[in-house]
């Protein structure tokens, strides 16, 4: 079976890369691509993720194209692509729950990091607190429905899906109705 491929744009320090990220197989995700649980990341590539038809787009000095390049995972801070699907997975189908579906609520959030703003929403699980998000599973968070910002630049992108790097992060905060919080088990003295 061919490996399937599918357009995304790298936001780094000083530039923006677009090109065609390669799937493994049928099923994979961007999360879990960049998040090295696909033998290409771990066994292939050490830390690396290898884009195709690449274009670079320098914050300073243009841009130029070249067939492929490979870029460090650890110095990418945002990954997005042109459709919700490519994150949620290759050949996802609309409206398909996988057992066990988990029902989540969206909260729209902005998050910041050295070089970007995003707003966008993050998606919790009844009772998950914000900063369990943040804590625990891939390392990088995913957003829907996201406005990216260059503070260099200015340039704004809207994107259905983006994956924000968390060692970028400095900073998350909700834009909508508060945060969920654990209902206080402790009586009062």
């Amino acid at each position: 079976m061919p490996v399937e491929s599918n357009a995304v744009r790298l936001y780094m320090q000083n530039k923006v890369v677009i090109g065609s990220i390669n799937f493994p197989f049928p099923g994979s995700r961007l999360l879990d691509i960049l998040g090295g649980t696909t033998s290409m990341v771990t066994e292939e590539c050490g830390g690396f993720v290898e884009l195709t038809n690449v274009s670079l787009e320098l914050e300073s000095r243009g841009g130029k194209k070249t067939p492929s390049a490979y870029f460090s995972i650890t110095s990418i801070q945002l990954a997005a692509t042109s459709s919700a699907d490519t994150g949620r997975g290759m050949f996802a189908k609309t409206h398909q729950e996988s057992y066990p579906f988990i029902k989540k609520s969206p909260h729209f959030v902005e998050i910041k990091t050295s070089h970007y703003n995003i707003t966008g929403n993050i998606h919790l699980r009844p009772y998950q607190l914000p900063l369990e998000l943040l804590e625990e599973g891939p390392a990088f968070l995913p957003l829907t429905d996201s406005e990216i910002s260059s503070i260099v630049s200015e340039t704004k992108w809207k994107v259905p899906f983006v994956a924000v790097n968390k060692m970028h992060i400095q900073s998350m905060h909700n834009l909508s109705e508060p945060f969920p919080k654990l209902k206080s088990t402790s009586s009062t003295i």
